[in-house]
């Protein structure tokens, strides 16, 4: 989780790209998560999601945290390619 900032700046991603926080017990969203992608421990694991408007979009739980790192980062960099923000050998 420590290295996912240096990852998203190297992709050109400025913050917040990315809200990392603790699962809430009452289920509801983070403070904050608004149009922005999440990464959320929890007891049962760790959540990767776009939130907006109060509700989860494309989201995915992992038993491991570098898991979900890795999941997020290989996604915004997909994204970013097509955008033609980063290329390969760059």
């Amino acid at each position: 989780m420590d290295a996912l900032p240096g990852w998203l700046e190297a992709l050109g991603l400025p913050p917040p790209t990315v809200l990392v926080a603790r699962a809430r017990e009452d289920g509801a969203l983070p403070d904050g998560a608004d149009r922005i992608w999440c990464v959320v421990s929890g007891p049962e694991g760790w959540d990767v999601y776009w939130a907006e408007e109060g509700a989860r979009w494309s989201w995915t739980r992992f038993d491991e945290e570098s898991s979900a790192c890795l999941h997020l980062f290989g996604r915004l960099a997909w994204t970013q390619m097509l955008r033609g923000a980063v290329a390969a050998g760059r």
